[in-house]
């Protein structure tokens, strides 16, 4: 996806769980590191992607006031969001409801004018949809691949015939791909949420529409009513562009991530 940077971390943890090892978050890799809460490094298990952070828009973070923000992108070594928006926020004198304690992690107290709030910056992700569909894609003439199932069930999987190189077409590019998808939604009671907790913290002038979301991996321990979250690692950033209205809220935040990979077929090396 054009709109989508995969993070070296991302790699680096499909890495570790491919072996069998417990992934090690490399320093200043960690949202909690960023936001200073549950910096301790868990190792008894590996993070899973589960959770999303909301960045606002960042158009006046850019020094070259010329620069297309469609253009902008993240570096693949980046570990946090350009500007994390708070999904939510309480005063630390009232709280958080068991179902928003439930939803929501990375919860940072801020002190303004005198009073103590609590704001949440990640959020579990809403829907994950499983997936037992590997597609095959196939060249056409158009240079649009044509998209079908492919069966394993229909395959002889298990006793392959052997292929010489001259079976491979160059001029061809068929290839397999999995993936899945992790959705995110903010209905307008979640969006003026966000902008009124985006208000109290950068103040009114901010601009509270939605420039990005990370899609996190992490680790969830309960520490009494809290669910905390550990090795919290933005694994995908994904631009968007939702403009938020100042007066009134009506509409949905709706945006979803494949997560998966293709390889060519047959898988062609050249010495």
């Amino acid at each position: 996806m054009y709109n989508t940077t995969k993070t070296i971390y991302s790699i680096i943890q499909d890495t570790y769980r491919t072996y069998g090892r417990i992934y090690k978050p490399l320093p200043n890799t960690t949202l909690n590191e960023k936001f200073g809460i549950t910096t301790d490094i868990i190792f008894e298990k590996n993070p899973v992607l589960s959770y999303y952070a909301i960045g606002l828009d960042y158009e006046d973070m850019l020094e070259d006031s010329d620069a297309n923000i469609d253009n902008v992108r993240h570096e693949i070594y980046d570990g946090s969001l350009f500007r994390h928006a708070p999904l939510i926020a309480r005063k630390k004198s009232i709280g958080f409801t068991l179902n928003e304690l439930d939803k929501y992690r990375m919860f940072v107290e801020k002190d303004i004018n005198g009073e103590t709030y609590i704001f949440a910056f990640v959020k579990v992700i809403d829907t994950i949809y499983d997936s037992d569909k590997i597609l095959l894609a196939t060249s056409t003439d158009n240079n649009e691949p044509e998209l079908s199932v492919f069966s394993t069930e229909n395959t002889n999987t298990l006793n392959p015939t052997p292929k010489t190189r001259d079976d491979v077409l160059d001029s061809t590019i068929d290839y397999l791909t999995f993936k899945m998808y992790a959705t995110v939604i903010l209905d307008a009671d979640e969006l003026d949420e966000l902008r009124n907790a985006s208000k109290l913290l950068y103040g009114d002038d901010v601009n509270v529409s939605l420039g990005e979301v990370g899609f996190i991996s992490g680790i969830d321990l309960t520490n009494g009513s809290n669910k905390e979250l550990y090795n919290a690692t933005i694994e995908y950033f994904v631009k968007v562009q939702h403009l938020l209205d100042d007066n009134e809220i009506t509409d949905v935040f709706k945006k979803s991530v494949e997560i998966g990979g293709m390889t060519p077929k047959p898988f062609r090396i050249y010495w």
